[in-house]
Order: C-alpha cells, then structure tokens, then sequence
C-alpha cells in the first residue's frame, strides 16, 4: 500500500477524517462501506495515542446498571457485537470476578440480581457472532471458590464472589489497525504521519485542512465537503470556541510478569474513598482490575488531572509506582515491585469538569459528537469527543447517519466483495520447515484474511521464514509483510503496534537489531536514520528496566 499523496491533494473527498485512533478508524471504515469517497489522516501512527493505551477490555454494559443506564448498556452491546464481526480472531471472552460482601449493596444477592437483569438485557449478546466467540451469561461463586483464586483476600463479611464475561482485545493495536485496512479495502485512503495544522474555513464552512507530511515535510490542502475530528485529546484544538474545550485526565495501567489470578479478571476495591456523582448505587470505592493478557496482568487505572500540552504527556516512574503501592495496600499478598512491571500504558482522556478543588476525578463517562453547525455556526464539521473504546462502532454509526442527513442520503452497509483467494486459504500450501504453532500464530495476530499473505513471502523465499524473536515468535516475512501492506513506515510500528512483539513487554536489543536490518532494507533508511529508529524505541521503554525474554 503506497503513500500516494498526489492523490490527496487532487481530489475533493466527500469525507476526510482527522485521526486515526479506535474512533477515526471506525468512522473511517463506516463512512467507506456506506460509499463515500474518505480519506483519514493521522498524525502519527495508527492506534499509537490514547486507543492504544487502554486496558483492552471491550465492556457489555454492566458497570452501567448502578447508573440506571439502559440504553447505554445496549449501546455496549451493539458496539461489542461489531468488534467481534470485524476481526474475531483478535479478542477473546475473558471472566471477570468481584467479591461479594455482607448483606448490602456489594452482597451476593444484590450481584446475582444485577447479573440477572444484565443477561436479560443482553440475551442477543451472541446473535452475528462467530460461534466460537460466543459470550456466556453469569453466576455467583462460593466463599471458598473466591478464595483459592485470590489468595489473601480480606475475608471479613466475604460471602463469596460474582462472574460475568466481558470481551479483551488481545492486541487493541492491531484491532484499530483492521478497521483502517477494511476501510482501505472499501476504497478509503488512509495516511499515518500527516498532520492537520488547520482546518480551512471558507465563509462560514468548513472545507477541509491544511496539512504536512510528516514524512517529507510537505505541506499542502485537503478538501472535503465534511470533515470529521476525531482527535483524541488534540479535539481541543481543532474546537474554534473555547468554551467547548474540555479538561483531560492523564489515565495509566501497567503490565506485570506475573499471571496473578489465572483465567480470571478480578476487581477489587481501592484503598481510598472514591464517589461516583452520578451513580445511583455507590459502591464508595473504585475498582481497581487485574486483566490476565497473554500470560502476564494488566492493572489499571489510576487518573490525575492533567493541564499541559497533549504532546508533552510522558508517563512517570512515579505513576507506575503509585500503582504498585495501591495495589499492594489493596492485597498485600499480590506483593509487586518495579521489577515486576514489564510495560505501561499513558493515555488522555476527557475529564469531568470538577465543581470542587477536592472532589473526586472521574473521567468523561460520554462520548459526544457535536455539530459545528449547531455548537458555532460553520456547516461542514463535526467534532467527536471520544471517551469510551467500546462505544466507537455506535459512535461511527451516529456520526454516519447525521451525515446521511447533510447528504441528503439514506445510506447502509455495502457488503465488502470478498477476495477470491480468501476462499481457498485452507488449500494453501505450507512451507515445510514452518511449524504448525507458528502458522496458528499467524491465524490469531492477523486473521484469516490475511495470514496467508504471509505464508505467501516465505513460498516465495523461504529464507524470510528466518526467526528474528521467539517469543513471540516472529519471522522476517512478517516485518516485510507490514511493510508492504499496513502502512508501516517506522521501526516502532513494527515493534509496538504490528507484530504485537513489544506491546507487553520489552523484546531484548538484538531481536531490536534484527527487525531495524530488515527495516533498513526495505524502507532504503540511511545507517543514520535507522540507528535514529533504534533510539527511538530504546527510549520508548527507558522508564522500565529490560529484560531479555525475546533473546534469539
């Protein structure tokens, strides 16, 4: 997939997008299989902001009972049911778990009638889902059950615990990512690194924005009838009347070695006091969840207000140690150190604005797609302000239909015309020197509409069947494979955001090296240029000690 810039600057797009996070991605992917000629700009890559940083967990709505939010919970549904279409392969239903206490609100009860309800509300959560991602309803667990998977627990008034199943995207990188290539593949064009500068106003209209190429440095226009902002934090920027301008909240999860709670995700209440305003049913604590993640555990989140530049956000040693500490007052048992973690997420997210100094920080519990005609009077825009990963493909939707309206269309889904190779990828001829776990590997990390593309290289030569990492393991046919067909122009694409090698934790400085040949080779980088790369990405995970769990 070529960089064909001449193609942006020629053309006049019914829709351009700004961003390329989960929320531009599905915007992008649902205004291209509705037929509009769109075009989506990132300015850096795809999924590397705050989508990336998430804790991976694609919520079914429950939370949103103790607020009384039904249609919100649909809403999830609807959402999630869409991740599982788009790329089943990339999450997986995982069991979370609180415990139960006493005879009050947090009672074993009140949780089994609050599962109740919710597998009422989302007894079609499987309907046009792969049989094998099916979701299954809840229960309640025994006192002793609860204990022997969470060894230490206070176990005071504990009557026992609550399971219900949400969904995790194993690798939420490269679920944005297939969003952005199925859009591709329904005619869209999609740029990372271009950067809008400006939007372009004509009149009282907004006609698209003036633009650089990051990677040349070029600056130039593009013009569109709508323009879509889906910027993240960087919305702010693009808003043209400052009293929409929303606070951000700095949000941080970790990673930790260690697989703390098996199968399960558990939620276990913060030391502190913490007050939901909006909630219905105050639980007086925060959740803090442990998500088991490809053998290791996220953690996460903690949030602080945050005031400076979208750009500067850096993530601390003292955050990362802020959540250690918390989570060993929450279960000393769990007992981690700084050596355990091994990678963190730093994202922003909007901020509920606070009434007092003191009060509480709660992240945005909404997102919002506004009208530039209705909140400053230029037809031609719309401004999403995005807070909730799961609730992007409802988001999209909305957005698509108010579209519809300034169109003057009535548009749906088209269904994709499928790749006439696609169905003869069970008769694909394997190489036999490539081991049949690497090939399911392959199946799981890019799906079956495009793992064999990669089986294809190593037919082709079978030297790119050469291991560059073994854990996960990873072949040279793979970083040519992304190169030439998901938009991966940097080292830290790969590493971060392609091959789900460095996501989790840091691969060792020769799998690095390795990667940055192949790298050099195919993108014609200088010795300068890609030793420049291999900086980047060493400092990319300064902040944590390495190991060397990827040496080859």
């Amino acid at each position: 997939m070529m960089r064909d810039l001449e193609s942006l600057k020629s053309k006049e797009f019914d829709i351009l997008v700004i961003g390329g996070g989960i929320h531009g991605a599905t915007v992008a992917y649902e205004a291209a299989t509705r037929c509009y000629k769109t075009a989506l700009i990132e300015m850096g890559d795809f999924g590397s902001a705050t989508s990336a940083n998430s804790l991976k967990v694609i919520h079914g709505g429950l939370r949103y009972l103790q607020h009384a939010n039904f249609p919100r919970i649909r809403q999830s549904i609807h959402s999630r049911k869409i991740f599982h279409q788009i790329a089943p392969h990339l999450i997986t239903n995982v069991p979370f778990l609180v415990p139960t206490y006493g005879h009050g609100i947090k009672s074993k009860f009140v949780m089994k009638t609050a599962i109740a309800i919710y597998d009422l509300l989302s007894i079609d959560r499987n309907k046009n889902i792969p049989p094998e991602n099916h979701i299954p309803g809840g229960k309640t667990i025994s006192k002793n059950e609860i204990k022997n998977i969470i060894p230490g627990i206070d176990s005071e008034n504990l009557t026992g615990g609550a399971v219900w199943y949400e969904s995790i995207s194993n690798d939420s990188e490269r679920l944005i990512l297939e969003f952005i290539l199925q859009a591709a593949e329904r005619g869209a064009e999609v740029y990372n690194y271009v950067k809008a500068n400006d939007l372009i106003f004509e009149e009282k209209n907004i006609t698209g924005a003036n633009v650089t190429d990051l990677i040349t440095d070029e600056q130039f226009n593009i013009r569109a009838k709508f323009t879509i902002i889906a910027a993240g934090p960087w919305l702010n920027r693009f808003v043209p009347k400052q009293e929409l301008h929303f606070p951000l909240t700095k949000a941080v999860n970790i990673v930790v070695k260690k697989n703390l709670f098996g199968k399960y995700a558990v939620g276990l209440e913060s030391a502190e006091e913490y007050e939901d305003k909006d909630a219905l049913i105050k639980r007086g604590k925060r959740l803090y969840f442990f998500v088991p993640l490809r053998g290791k555990t996220m953690i996460g989140t903690t949030y602080k207000k945050y005031s400076e530049n979208p750009d500067d956000l850096k993530i601390t040693r003292t955050d990362i140690e802020e959540i250690l500490e918390e989570v060993n007052k929450i279960n000393p048992a769990i007992n981690l150190n700084f050596d355990d973690v091994s990678f963190y997420h730093v994202g922003l997210l909007p901020m509920e604005p606070l009434v007092n100094p003191e009060d509480d920080i709660q992240p945005g519990k909404h997102s919002k797609i506004l009208d530039s005609e209705n909140v400053a009077g230029l037809k031609g825009g719309i401004f999403i302000k995005s807070v909730k990963f799961t609730t992007a493909p409802s988001i999209a939707e909305e957005t698509l239909k108010l579209i519809d309206k300034k169109f003057g269309k009535n548009t749906e889904r088209k269904k994709q015309k499928i790749d006439a190779r696609n169905s003869q990828i069970e008769n694909l001829s394997k190489p036999d020197n490539i081991p049949e776990d690497y090939i399911n590997r392959l199946k799981k990390v890019y799906g079956n509409k495009r793992y064999y593309k990669i089986i294809d290289i190593i037919n082709e030569n079978h030297e790119t069947a050469e291991l560059l990492s073994t854990s996960p393991p990873v072949t040279k046919a793979e970083i040519i494979y992304v190169i030439k067909n998901e938009f991966a122009v940097k080292l830290q694409d790969i590493i971060l955001r392609r091959t789900g090698l460095g996501n989790l934790e840091i691969p060792s400085s020769g799998t690095i090296l390795k990667i940055a040949g192949v790298v050099q080779k195919e993108l014609n980088y200088s010795q300068n240029e890609i030793e420049k790369e291999i900086e980047k990405v060493e400092n990319y995970y300064s902040i944590i000690k390495r190991n060397q769990v990827n040496t080859i």
